[in-house]
């Protein structure tokens, strides 16, 4: 009945029209050489529409049956379909609405077949072109007609497709076999990702058969986690959405961690995937506006109604994860994969893209959430920012998260500002900063005084950031008065920051000014860097080394991820910070619950020399018995790892003036050995 009514009336329609009917075949080809390597996801997107939890592609001989368990067409659903630019979906309650998408298969066949409850149809152009009394050219999806009997081994697949559950097939004759072939190897599986329905497709090809499943966990009313499986490959996400259709995802490895998606693999879904980047290390799903091929987004109203709702969406998920309150990934893992691929600074000269428009809205929100927020300037290092910044009562960025690249920018480009300096230097005496930290904030102290942004009477003798012999801090005040003794490290600390006219200019001006008698280390000037040494020697005391294979270590892994690895397994609680310049390369708790610091040093066989910066003695100077070296070596398939504990105490250290380093004479240790594997 239905197939009847509608082919009634568009068959009236072409013979009244014919020349309509010619034009409307150019349309086909057209959208079909649009919708080039996307008929499948059209398809699937039909399916989705239709409340199919399944779909399938079935390739056999010269025939290509998919089919789906959608609920069966009726009749606005068929009329639609022979219909150009006519759908009866309403936006935003369906993916498609715009009823073109369906004429991107004709590149498949020349004859087409569908089975969907009772109607049972062909598209034929032959068949079409017989009813026309003209010879003019006619599309392959308008004229419906009466279905003959098909081949009986293609009835056989039709019968097996039913009988696992699918209602509706469409069943292709006189395939295009190497398109076909093209789109199967192109297509994505994360195209499940956003779809509403559908969680498996089965692919049945003449050579094999893969199956996509997705299969979704909710985790909150607007969180989920998916895993999307193709074969032995499994992609696993999690999506964060809006109370509308907006949502965003991101990729999981297999521990649950995040990772930044690559920026070409960073698209703009419309439910499914367009070739748009996000300009993001995620995934971000809305019903934008499209070409007909659903390729590139177009940025009407529409576009920029879905842009300001995933920019809520990021904006508060960057917020949380700043302020350390998102509890189901980890916060510097969501913020990395947040991070924008161009330099935010640089949009003002970049072409309007959704990119781009996408980081002005989140700007636009984010901004008075930031007032509060102080960025480390980049004259004082993390772990005294952090002292600064909790004796002080200010939000600061936590320092593993801080050291992201680029994030900075990205936080000034939202208005965050970096500390004012003069809040420092008021507030000087209320922190209990390290060596370092002390020499950097005479370093500053330098330099402003340089560019005259600070001039020496406005320079109070009474800030405690002197350090003496004795490594406690002084004033100028205290040093001038008990005659103490400025350590000569310390100043080579600051020398490393400063130029030594700077430097001398300085101490000369305090001292005139304020009328001192202070003795400041002489400072060879023929010196490199200041460094530390620990070399070869024949005296070494070594005890007996024993081999155990306690764990697999992944030998390609860095020396730092070996050594935390090891730590991690023997009950320490450390993680990777080599990566922040504090002096060391890896800090945690001891299995006692203590704080402990590691500085890894690779070396090529044990008691050979090497070096130690002088970052990383005011570190250890610091740490005191907290601060381990690790010696690491690796031969073959084995790595065998050393710890020193204490070293600047507890080793022997001559100085030698060959470029400032310090000779070890002679220490002992116990080596293990842990079993590399090669992946």
């Amino acid at each position: 009945m239905i197939l009847e009514e509608v082919r009634s009336s568009l068959l009236k329609e072409a013979k009244m029209s014919p020349n309509l009917l010619s034009d409307l075949a150019g349309l086909e080809h057209y959208i079909a050489e649009s919708y080039h390597n996307r008929s499948f996801a059209e398809l699937l997107q039909n399916a989705d529409d239709a409340d199919s939890t399944k779909f399938i592609i079935d390739i056999a001989e010269n025939y290509i049956l998919i089919a789906n368990d959608g609920r069966y067409f009726n009749k606005k659903d068929f009329e639609s379909l022979c219909r150009s630019t006519r759908s009866f979906k309403k936006r935003g309650e369906k993916i498609g609405y715009r009823g073109i998408g369906f004429k991107s298969v004709v590149g498949f066949s020349g004859k087409l077949h569908l089975l969907s409850g009772d109607i049972k149809t062909t598209f034929s152009k032959k068949l079409t072109k017989n009813e026309m009394s003209a010879d003019i050219n006619v599309p392959l999806i308008r004229i419906p007609h009466p279905m003959n009997n098909l081949d009986a081994n293609v009835m056989k697949l039709v019968n097996k497709i039913l009988n696992k559950g699918y209602k509706t097939i469409f069943i292709f004759e006189n395939i295009n076999k190497q398109q076909i072939e093209t789109e199967i190897d192109n297509f994505n599986s994360s195209s499940l990702l956003f779809l509403n329905n559908i969680n498996k497709i089965e692919l049945n090809t003449e050579k094999n058969i893969e199956i996509i499943e997705a299969k979704r966990k909710i985790i909150s009313p607007q969180i989920s986690k998916s895993i999307i499986s193709k074969g032995d490959k499994i992609k696993r996400w999690l999506t964060i959405g809006s109370e509308t259709q907006e949502s965003i995802s991101f990729s999981l490895n297999v521990n649950g961690g995040i990772n930044r998606l690559k920026d070409e693999e960073s698209l703009v879904y419309a439910f499914l995937p367009t070739e748009e980047k996000t300009g993001l290390g995620i995934k971000i799903n809305g019903d934008v506006s499209t070409d007909p091929s659903r390729r590139k987004v177009i940025l009407d109203n529409n576009t920029q109604d879905v842009i300001r709702s995933v920019s809520k969406i990021i904006s508060k998920l960057f917020i949380e994860c700043l302020k350390n309150e998102f509890e189901i990934a980890n916060e510097k893992e969501i913020i990395n994969a947040l991070l924008p691929y161009i330099d935010p600074r640089s949009i003002a000269y970049k072409k309007k893209t959704f990119s781009t428009e996408l980081l002005k809205n989140i700007k636009k929100i984010i901004n008075n959430e930031l007032e509060d927020l102080i960025l480390k300037p980049s004259w004082i290092n993390s772990l005294d920012f952090e002292k600064i910044a909790k004796e002080l009562n200010l939000w600061m960025v936590d320092r593993d998260i801080a050291g992201l690249n680029n994030l900075k920018n990205l936080l000034s480009y939202f208005g965050a500002k970096e500390i004012n300096n003069n809040s420092i230097i008021n507030n000087i005496n209320k922190f209990n900063l390290s060596i370092r930290g002390y020499a950097e904030f005479i370093s500053l102290l330098i330099n402003k005084y340089v560019v005259r942004e600070i001039l020496i009477r406005d320079l109070s003798l009474d800030m405690k950031i002197w350090i003496g012999k004795d490594d406690n801090v002084y004033s100028l005040n205290e040093i001038n008065k008990d005659n103490i003794m400025v350590n000569n490290e310390f100043i080579e600390l600051i020398l490393e920051k400063v130029s030594y006219a700077e430097y001398k200019s300085f101490i000369s001006s305090i001292m005139e000014y304020n009328n001192l008698n202070i003795k400041f280390p002489k400072i060879n000037l023929d010196r490199e860097k200041t460094q530390i040494e620990f070399t070869d020697n024949k005296n070494i005391q070594q005890d007996d080394e024993e081999e155990k294979e306690v764990l697999s270590i992944t030998k390609w892994r860095s020396a730092e991820q070996q050594v935390c690895k090891i730590l991690n397994y023997k009950n320490y609680n450390v993680k990777d910070v080599s990566k922040q310049n504090l002096g060391f390369d890896i800090e945690g708790i001891d299995p006692d619950g203590n704080d402990i610091y590691f500085e890894v040093k690779s070396v090529d066989n044990f008691g050979q020399s090497f070096i130690i910066t002088n970052n990383e003695w005011s570190a250890a100077k610091d740490k005191g018995g907290k601060y381990v070296i690790t010696i690491i070596k690796q031969e073959g398939n084995k790595l065998k790892v050393a710890f020193l504990k204490n070293p600047l105490k507890k080793l022997n250290m001559d100085r030698k003036c060959r470029q400032w380093v310090w000779e070890c004479t002679n220490y002992s240790f116990d080596t293990q050995v842990f079993k590399l594997s090669k992946s």
